[in-house]
């Protein structure tokens, strides 16, 4: 999936800008994947973020990668 660089307006720039380097992945999840709006699972080394349509983090943060996750969209950020 593709996604222009200030879609996620929560999300701050430093982060945006690992993404788009390749050194934070971002995985975009189906609609209703849980009941917290989590539409995005973001990777950060050992940890798991969840984060919501606008790029807010959802806390805490994930022990691991859910069962249920979908590892195949992950998310490239683009500028303009």
């Amino acid at each position: 999936m593709i996604l222009k660089y200030d879609v996620l307006v929560d999300l701050p720039p430093q982060i945006r800008n690992e993404i788009m380097s390749g050194n934070i992945a971002l995985y975009s999840q189906q609609d209703g994947f849980d009941d917290r709006g989590t539409k995005y699972i973001m990777v950060v080394g050992d940890l798991y973020f969840r984060i919501n349509v606008t790029g807010k983090l959802i806390l805490p943060p994930l022990d691991k990668m859910p069962e249920n996750a979908d590892r195949s969209d992950l998310v490239i950020l683009q500028k303009d």
